[in-house]
This record gives C-alpha cells, sequence and structure tokens, in this order.
C-alpha cells in the first residue's frame, strides 16, 4: 500500500510540472491592424459590423481566422480563412481586426495555456534564431519564448523537456549585459538563479538546456533549432 502511495505523488508531482493543453481551442485570439490576404480567404461578406464577423467565423467550424474592415457607413467587409496565422504571412491594414482560433496552430505538442494567462506552440520545424523570431513574430501577439516572471522561470524544465537545446529570445548586448527579446535586461538574481553563463563576449545567443537558459558554446554557424512561441490569453476574446 505505501509503494502504491509514494508512486502516485511521484506522478502527480511529474504531472504539476506540465503545462496543461488549453481548454479552449476555439478562443479567438485579436490584433488590430492585420487583415487576411485575398488569396487565402475562401469567403467575404460585408455585415453591420466588424463584431458579427468575429460571431460567424467562432461558429463556423470552417472558419479558422477572419479579419474585418469597418468602412464610412459602419458597416463591415468580413473576410474569412481556413489557415491560420503561422500558415500565412498577413497584410498590414489600418483599421482592421484580425482574428484566429487559438487551436488552429500547428503546434508539437498542442497549444499550451498555463495558469499565469501565458500560450505557448511548438512550431514542428526548426530553424535559424532569426527565422525562429520572425516566425514566431508572425502570429499576432506571439513572440520567440521569454521569461517574463518566476512563474515561467519556473517552467524552465517542461520547456527544456519539450524543446532542448531550443532558441529563447535572449542576447548579449555590447557591454556584456543579457537583454530579452523586448528590451528587458536580465537581473543578477535571475541570471544568478537561471542563466549558465561563462560572460564572454562571443557567446550571443542562449537555448534551452537542463535546468538552466545556457549560452551556446559555438554560435558561429547558428544551426537550425526548435523555438517555442509564446503569447498571451489575454489577446483573446
Amino acid at each position: 500500500m505505501r509503494v502504491l502511495i509514494v508512486v502516485a505523488a511521484v506522478v502527480m508531482v511529474v504531472c504539476q510540472d506540465q503545462i496543461p493543453v488549453t481548454k479552449n481551442p476555439d478562443r479567438m485570439m485579436l490584433s488590430l491592424g492585420k487583415a487576411i490576404p485575398e488569396s487565402y480567404k475562401y469567403s467575404s461578406e460585408t455585415r453591420p459590423n466588424r463584431c458579427t464577423c468575429k460571431v460567424i467565423c467562432a461558429t463556423d467550424p470552417r472558419c479558422i481566422a477572419f479579419s474585418a474592415i469597418r468602412d464610412d457607413t459602419g458597416k463591415a467587409t468580413c473576410t474569412f480563412s481556413k489557415i491560420a496565422p503561422d500558415g500565412m504571412e498577413l497584410e498590414d491594414k489600418t483599421g482592421s481586426i484580425y482574428g484566429f482560433k487559438l487551436g488552429s496552430l500547428n503546434s508539437s505538442v498542442q497549444v499550451l495555456e498555463d495558469t499565469d494567462g501565458a500560450v505557448y506552440f511548438l512550431p514542428p520545424e526548426t530553424r535559424t534564431f532569426e527565422e525562429c523570431k520572425k516566425f514566431c513574430a508572425q502570429v499576432p501577439g506571439f513572440h520567440l519564448l521569454m521569461m517574463k516572471s518566476e512563474w515561467q522561470f519556473s517552467r524552465l524544465p517542461y520547456f527544456v523537456q519539450i524543446a532542448k537545446q531550443g532558441y529563447v529570445n535572449l542576447r548579449r548586448t555590447s557591454d556584456n549585459r543579457l537583454e530579452w527579446g523586448d528590451g528587458r535586461i536580465v537581473t543578477v538574481d535571475e541570471k544568478q538563479k537561471y542563466v549558465s553563463d561563462t560572460n564572454e563576449t562571443s557567446k550571443t545567443y542562449f537555448q534551452l538546456l537542463s535546468d538552466k537558459i545556457s549560452y551556446i558554446d559555438d554560435d558561429t554557424s547558428m544551426p537550425n533549432r526548435k523555438g517555442i512561441c509564446q503569447g498571451s490569453i489575454h489577446n483573446g476574446y
């Protein structure tokens, strides 16, 4: 009996370390200023307002994404697509609203949704560092993985599990500081606890390794690696 209880407890700890699959795959992630290109639509129509476009897409199983542009009368031109944003390059268009279903993203581990509101997907393809950054940013509201809180740092073992040696959005600056892709500087405390670094100015890029973020020893060739894309459900409705 004691053995069974211990085994059950161990299994429970392992499960708690994992980030759960989203329970809301049809959640609409919205952004402003983006529109679906003409070649990627399956239909378009005029509706009373942009909100109606969102409702139509949310209730139509064919629809993966929509964009809506309001005209001078207040009505909206709705455009609908069967393709998620990781499968197309969106157009920049002032006044447009774009939305897509979260669960439609192509992810090796399904789309993950954490308790702090962060969402993650892992593209199955490997890319260079710059290509990983560009690909994640192609999806509105997403970017290559960055650690924004102690909670997210605590998820490092799981990130390593699903994307070992994958790129993180961290670079060394010219004055030898570590800077996240959004401009935040890694604090002394964060570096001591979560980053393995030699402080060599030649080590520019970083990866997911073991229980820490680690410098890449030879980053001259910049080989293709995995890259976890990170967003937030606060961009969804």
